[in-house]
């Protein structure tokens, strides 16, 4: 390979960067942020669990919509986790269906200061470690490409 395609080698390591700063920032929201974070009991007041077939980006595709109050004001947030979002398989579709339905309570962590940014969810997931091996894959090829 010649010197100046060797550069694209950078290509595939950016990508690397990108996919680490994503994961330690979940990491860092999970473990510090959503712990500033106040909270408020919320009512599910929509579900919609879904197939989009592969002429859309195939897999299932979940939306809970759910009210909270902070103070005299009424929130409506369908932001359910900051966890990785690439995984949509139908046992994640059916633990949707079983754990949430319309008028159930639950714990809305939202910030005080913004209390449109909320969550439901406030674990993080191990799933978020597809970005360390995303970044590792990607390191490979940058290695790769450049010797």
């Amino acid at each position: 390979m010649e010197n100046s395609e060797k550069y694209l080698a950078i290509l595939p390591f950016i990508g690397a960067v990108c996919c680490l700063i994503r994961f330690f920032w979940i990491l860092y929201f999970y473990k510090t942020i959503i712990k500033r974070w106040e909270t408020a009991i919320g009512v599910i007041t929509n579900i919609e669990v879904k197939y989009k077939d592969a002429r859309g980006d195939g897999g299932w595709e979940n939306s809970i919509e759910y009210t909270f109050n902070v103070g005299t004001s009424i929130f409506v947030s369908t932001n359910f986790s900051k966890n990785i979002g690439l995984l949509h398989f139908s046992r994640y579709a059916v633990e949707i269906d079983e754990n949430y339905h319309i008028g159930k309570s639950v714990t809305v962590y939202y910030n005080s200061e913004k209390p449109k940014h909320s969550i439901i969810e406030s674990n993080f997931s191990l799933y978020n470690l597809c970005y360390i091996i995303f970044a590792v894959i990607f390191i490979l090829i940058a290695y790769c490409m450049w010797n």
